[in-house]
């Protein structure tokens, strides 16, 4: 972890966002669906670290519903470092040396620094800090002005802004002169410019020779007497030592081949864009650099989306980067460890929620499964938990046929966890803001002392509730096997008793008190309830149950059911079942 880094940002009046606040690590992603506010806040961070953006006038736009009567605020606070450690970064020591004198003028917390910029319509942009934890502007000082235009945090800090779109011809243009500025001439490299110079000369006067050169002096300056003007033209060439590198271009060369070829294609330029940003921050040993990508995944494949995200991300070296993304599958290679920021929109108000995710140990085996379908899931409104494939590919099914609005639907994701931990992916989406839900089978478990009500236990510690008490006069003297081995009458034993237990806690409120936050209980499993809903003949219920339990999802498609399954009929019923009222609610869910 670096010793400097922006660990908290809040928004108040600015564009699309009344009032945010969120914290931030070293490396942070930007999600959410579209038009929610990511490049505004992007644009905000620009705003505190460059004058660039800092000197353009503010627009009635800037202020969020166009009120200008209020001010908008910025507010950054920023972890300067780690009081553990005695070894500071080249950042830290850039930052110390230039807020000594706050530092020594505040008692506050020497390991913080505050930066607040307020936007007023009429009289612009001011901008204030200090080191302590409070942040009205009468606790913070001014920050001094470095010359017309600039402030001292324009010379502690260096936004590179790396666009979503290519800027390769300019961006090369840029570079090259960096370059070519900070080089120290050798005298060998003095005679090479002579000498072209001598050539350029002749090449000037052969140009300007030619008939066709003249030709055209001629005939323009024959049209321009016309107007009888006291001047002539004279056509000549512009080429010179200075403009050799304004007319260097660059093209791309494939190993083991002698030919160059034009940089074309939108992915190759993006890439070799990617690499000119990437030199000019290594360069960057002066100021703190602070890298914003935007929408990195436009017109790259993903090999090389992931390519140059994990240059930035797993270097040491850049401490304070926001990426914007719409692509889950670009997080999903770098979420691991980073920062998620997800801005979402909530009664047309933009509101914002971040998080560390890091996949829990027991799930190691499974994370590139997992985590891919978790990242999915991340950019959408509504998801809800299931145990596996099957559960997964009916619901789906279900809402795409039953909700025709396509922006509706893109807002609803089924997220298949393999199994039954709900628990810390529950947790984990609820931190960001995302209206999550669960559907679970009503598990029992046979102990040596009563039988232990797993489903249900299940969901209460998810809600933080304790149920097991209200059980153990139901549960008493009441024996199962739930061994893989039983015999149908064991088997028809314990689905008995799993439904007495479901009709029980649905008696006494469990089951209504779950629906209230939007977890749901199977009366005994998956495959036992759709056979229930979908069949009315006991020994075909228990024929397709054996069959979907043999081979689970793969036998949602097997010809003997799937037109039963999945027939408008048999749609329909499981829709308005009792049993399946995760999927009703979702449908006639009113969109926020």
């Amino acid at each position: 972890m670096s010793d400097f880094y922006i660990k908290k940002i809040e928004i108040k009046n600015f564009r699309n966002f009344e009032n945010i606040s969120f914290q931030t690590k070293e490396k942070n992603v930007i999600i959410g669906m579209n038009d929610v506010g990511k490049t505004n806040l992007l644009y905000a961070i620009k705003l505190v670290f460059s004058y660039k953006f800092r000197n353009i006038d503010l627009l009635d736009s800037d202020f969020h519903k166009q009120n200008i009567s209020k001010p908008f605020e910025i507010f950054i606070s920023m972890q300067i470092f780690d009081k553990e450690k005695e070894e500071k970064s080249d950042f830290t020591e850039i930052i110390l040396s230039e807020i000594g004198n706050l530092r020594n003028k505040e008692n506050g917390e020497q390991n913080l620094l505050n930066i607040k910029l307020v936007g007023e319509y009429q009289n612009g942009i001011s901008m204030f800090w200090n080191v302590s934890e409070k942040m009205t502007k009468d606790d913070m000082d001014e920050i001094p002005a470095v010359g017309a235009s600039k402030n001292r945090i324009d010379s502690i800090f260096e936004i590179f802004d790396i666009p979503p779109y290519n800027d390769i011809e300019k961006k090369f243009l840029e570079i090259s002169r960096k370059i070519v500025n900070n080089m120290e001439i050798s005298e060998t490299e003095k005679e090479k410019y002579t000498e072209i110079e001598n050539l350029q000369n002749t090449l000037k006067e052969n140009i300007e020779e030619l008939d066709s050169v003249k030709k055209i002096d001629e005939e323009i300056t024959n049209s321009l007497k016309k107007f009888n003007v006291s001047y002539e033209i004279k056509v000549a060439t512009t080429l010179g030592l200075k403009r050799i590198y304004d007319d260097l271009k660059i093209f791309t060369k494939q190993d083991n081949e002698d030919r160059i070829y034009p940089t074309a294609g939108d992915g190759r330029k993006k890439t070799i864009q990617y690499a000119m940003y990437l030199y000019e921050i290594e360069q960057q040993h002066k100021k703190i650099p602070i890298i914003l990508l935007e929408e990195p995944e436009n017109h790259l494949f993903l090999r090389n989306q992931i390519s140059l995200s994990n240059t930035f991300f797993n270097s040491d070296f850049f401490c304070n980067i926001f990426l914007s993304t719409h692509s889950p599958q670009l997080l999903y290679k770098i979420s691991n460890g980073v920062n998620i920021i997800r801005i979402d929109k909530k009664n047309n108000q933009a509101t914002s929620n971040s998080s560390v995710y890091t996949l829990p140990e027991e799930y190691n085996s499974l994370k590139n499964i997992l985590q891919k379908d978790l990242s999915e899931a991340l950019f959408c409104k509504k998801v809800l938990l299931v145990e596996g494939y099957s559960e997964k590919i009916l619901f789906e099914y279900i809402l795409d046929k039953k909700i025709k609005d396509i922006e509706r639907r893109a807002e609803i994701y089924i997220l298949n966890i393999i199994g039954v931990g709900f628990k810390s992916y529950y947790d984990f989406l609820k931190k960001l803001n995302i209206d999550v839900r669960l559907k679970t089978d009503n598990d029992l478990k046979n102990t040596e002392i009563n039988i232990e009500i797993s489903g249900i236990k299940r969901i209460a510690e998810i809600l933080g509730v304790k149920v097991e008490n209200k059980f153990i006069e139901f549960l008493k003297d009441k024996k199962i096997n739930n061994k893989k081995d039983e015999s149908i009458s064991e088997k028809k034993n314990r689905i008995d008793i799993t439904r007495e237990v479901y009709n029980f806690a649905k008696k006494i409120g469990i089951i209504s008190e779950f629906e209230e936050q939007k977890c749901y209980l199977s009366e005994v499993d998956f495959e036992n309830d759709l056979a229930k809903v979908v069949l009315t003949n006991t020994e075909e219920q228990n024929k397709m149950i054996t069959f979907l339990q043999r081979s689970k999802w793969a036998h949602l498609f097997e010809e003997k059911y799937y037109k039963q399954i999945f027939s408008e009929e048999s749609i329909e019923k499981i829709v308005e079942s009792e049993y399946f009222k995760c999927i009703k609610d979702l449908i006639n869910d009113e969109r926020e």
